[in-house]
């Protein structure tokens, strides 16, 4: 896991307030705007909150811009090309446990799940399901204990695609 403390220092060192609160946002690559992160994260901004998030297109990223935008610090979680290469299945998992583990190592925290039907072609699942990794991050989270608001996504007229796997 990456050591994020020496960028947080340098911003603290510009005028930030001290962080008293996390909050980690999830939610999928594709089919999610920009408008959705903002409904979804704007009632939880403070400057006091430093964003959690994933370093992924779509919501990761729109998520990351807005709190930037409002003045806010974001640590991102950022999986590596070769991270997915040697670890395709598993990588954004195991990220989203790297995330989990990083609240519950600062005294805690909050979830932000943004949820979409899961669309994925292949996918084997019989019943109507939200997308495996926001799923996944969200389960484990409420599992350590974590507050974890869930805030359902408008289906996207066209869906946004990214190509995550190139970062």
């Amino acid at each position: 896991m990456t050591d994020h403390a020496p960028e947080i220092q340098a911003e603290l060192a510009k005028g930030h307030k001290p962080v008293s609160q996390l909050l980690l946002v999830t939610g999928p690559r594709e089919g999610v705007t920009r408008e959705t992160v903002d409904k979804a994260l704007r009632p939880h901004f403070s400057p006091e909150t430093m964003l959690v998030a994933g370093g992924a297109p779509g919501t990761d990223a729109h998520a990351a811009e807005l709190w930037r935008e409002w003045g806010g610090l974001v640590e991102e979680h950022k999986v590596t090309p070769e991270e997915w290469k040697a670890k395709p299945k598993t990588a954004g998992f195991e990220r989203n446990a790297a995330m989990v583990r990083r609240l519950m190592t600062s005294g805690g925290g909050k979830v932000v799940a943004i949820d979409l039907p899961c669309t994925k072609d292949g996918c084997d699942r019989p019943e109507p399901h939200n997308t495996h990794g926001t799923s996944h991050c969200a389960k484990s989270a409420k599992a350590c204990g974590l507050p974890v608001e869930h805030y359902q996504a408008p289906q996207a007229a066209q869906p946004v695609r990214h190509s995550w796997k190139a970062e």
